[in-house]
């Protein structure tokens, strides 16, 4: 993750997180409610950021990709695999 600019949201629930932060307390922890995505994507792109999503296996993320299409936003990207990708290289 070489943009130290970006936003990195985790849309995992909290029982999938268990209190751990996976970017050293960068990112934030959001639920899949559009509304409440919504105000990180205005930020983002009122900032001119990018955005990174953390979600716990790769797939919650599909959805999410049509709404960010539908708010106009053009620079995104999805963990593969999500979280337990990530861990399971540690």
């Amino acid at each position: 993750m070489g943009n130290t600019h970006a936003i990195v949201i985790d849309i995992r629930d909290s029982s999938q997180r268990a209190g751990i932060s996976l970017f050293q307390m960068r990112d934030i922890h959001v639920p899949l409610d559009n509304d409440q995505l919504k105000v990180w994507i205005d930020k983002a792109k009122a900032e001119d950021k990018s955005l990174y999503f953390v979600d716990a296996t790769g797939h919650q993320v599909q959805w999410l990709q049509y709404f960010l299409e539908e708010q106009g936003v053009r620079q995104y990207w999805f963990m593969k695999g999500g979280a337990k990708a990530f861990e399971s290289k540690m």
